[in-house]
């Protein structure tokens, strides 16, 4: 094993551990007190959510393997992405390993609150994009793989199709392009593509010939749009006000990347001389947009609130056609660009049936921002394999410490926010259960004091304020149905005041 080897594994095992520190102190939220209670067996058969829904229920009912099956897929995750970068590019250093974590812990809070401390989120959303990262990376390694290999990639595959709908789609979709495209370029089949493709077709196949599919009383199905004008207006509603802020527009830090990344791609390319007025039109384009968006987010409420909405938009679909157009034109050609541009195409397949489906949660763009965070990694690797990045020793010493520092504080920062959500959390029960002690339970309804929790910005339905979380938080904590809760602030109830 060489030194860089054992760097990386200690790496990895230090990210798991405080990714498992902070996961100590999750709180169950939400569908998890559903999934926890012992109506928990009822919900599997209602969709075709099979690994999700059993996953979801694992985690609910044996706590302490919740936090160990979120680090190990985290960072798992973390892994993935930038090996298949590294891989690709034959690199050594553990530069984009440091870079995809500290991405991957810089999520947006409305996707990270519904992805990492959620324990249902977590099963339906961060558990599939780890097997299709994982299947990505073990094609890379081995494309001409012998049979064994190939089936246990295909093993591996079809387990990820068994969580949520998009992520099963967008595999099928996807194998079939690349595969059609192997075949067109190459005028044959490829044995791994081709055992790949039909693996997930035969995933997707078994779950949406579940029967809550085409139902529409049924948990997880929505009746879909009965004609063009709804479809259309479903469209406009979701893009605009859902997958523009949480799949492009609301990733700062990582937009931030893609405009260094994609500029140092523009100036360093042999074919700007020839293309420049695209470099500068691409150049103007994307790196105003983290601009834009910061100024908006200082002024979030303007007049013409709807017109400024689908500015808001028209600027994110700007950004994403100009970091493709970017790679298509100015990167040569390579592995890393075909790579760059398959992860970016990934973004267009996933985005694309969700445009016309309601309802949508930032959950649904875990997966999208991931292959966002790949292609801007592999853009980064492609310019040091080129040497276009700063060559100095002591800028690339300067920059791990700096990572690796800011990772470590987000951690740090984390663990507390989270071990103080947690400790409320308990608290809060045993405050509930003192106030049940007291009453007279035999009364028709019994209201009885509910404490929000402390940032609770950082979970997801924290506290049981809807009449459908709140049956789940009675049943889950064996509460009689006739009680009914008053919920107070965090900060009133610490100083006592119930008035």
């Amino acid at each position: 094993m060489s030194k860089e080897q054992r760097r990386t594994i200690l790496f990895l095992l230090a990210f798991g551990a405080a990714f498992y520190a902070m996961a100590l102190h999750f709180p169950l939220s939400g569908d998890d007190w559903q999934w926890g209670s012992h109506h928990a067996i009822e919900i599997p058969r209602l969709n075709g959510r099979y690994l999700g829904n059993l996953t979801a229920i694992m985690l609910a009912k044996m706590v302490w393997l919740r936090p160990i099956v979120m680090a190990m897929a985290v960072t798992a995750s973390v892994y993935f992405v930038s090996a298949i970068s590294a891989r690709i590019s034959g690199a050594k250093s553990r530069a984009p390993m440091l870079l995809t974590a500290l991405l991957f812990m810089l999520l947006t809070p409305a996707i990270m609150r519904q992805v990492y401390p959620w324990s249902s989120g977590f099963a339906n959303y961060v558990l599939p994009t780890m097997f299709v990262l994982g299947t990505i990376f073990f094609f890379v390694r081995k494309p001409d793989a012998k049979a064994w290999y190939i089936a246990a990639v295909c093993a591996w595959a079809i387990l990820g199709q068994f969580f949520v709908e998009h992520i099963t789609l967008y595999a099928v979709a996807a194998s079939l392009f690349v595969t059609g495209w192997y075949i067109v370029k190459y005028k044959r089949l490829h044995p791994f593509l081709t055992a790949l493709t039909a693996t997930y077709v035969a995933g997707a196949a078994l779950m949406f010939m579940h029967g809550a599919y085409g139902a529409e009383d049924l948990y997880g199905s929505h009746p879909m749009p009965t004609g063009l004008r709804e479809l259309l207006g479903n469209v406009s509603e979701n893009y605009f006000d859902v997958i523009s802020p949480h799949g492009i527009a609301n990733n700062m830090f990582l937009n931030v990347l893609i405009v260094v990344a994609v500029l140092l791609l523009i100036r360093s390319s042999d074919k700007l001389k020839t293309r420049y007025t695209w470099g500068v039109g691409i150049a103007a384009c994307i790196s105003l947009f983290p601009v834009y968006v910061f100024l908006r987010q200082l002024h979030p409420h303007l007049p013409y609130a709807r017109l400024v909405r689908y500015f808001d938009g028209v600027m994110s679909a700007l950004f994403f056609v100009g970091f493709v157009a970017a790679v298509c034109l100015f990167m040569p050609q390579s592995k890393h660009k075909r790579l760059v541009l398959f992860a970016l195409g990934s973004v267009a397949i996933l985005l694309a049936p969700l445009m016309g489906i309601r309802p949508l949660g930032p959950r649904l763009f875990f997966i999208v921002y991931a292959m966002l965070v790949l292609a801007a990694v592999s853009v980064i690797m492609h310019l040091k394999e080129r040497r276009l990045l700063p060559q100095s020793k002591m800028l690339a010493d300067l920059w791990r410490v700096a990572a690796s520092v800011a990772l470590a504080a987000m951690f740090v920062m984390f663990f507390g926010v989270y071990r103080r959500i947690h400790n409320a959390a308990e608290q809060r029960q045993v405050f509930i259960e003192q106030q049940l002690a007291q009453t007279d339970l035999t009364q028709e309804e019994v209201w009885i004091y509910m404490p929000h929790l402390p940032f609770e910005h950082y979970v997801w339905v924290g506290t049981p304020t809807s009449y459908w979380n709140g049956l789940m938080y009675r049943r889950f904590h064996n509460i009689p149905n006739n009680v009914r809760f008053k919920f107070i602030s965090y900060d009133d109830w610490q100083r006592g005041n119930f008035s």
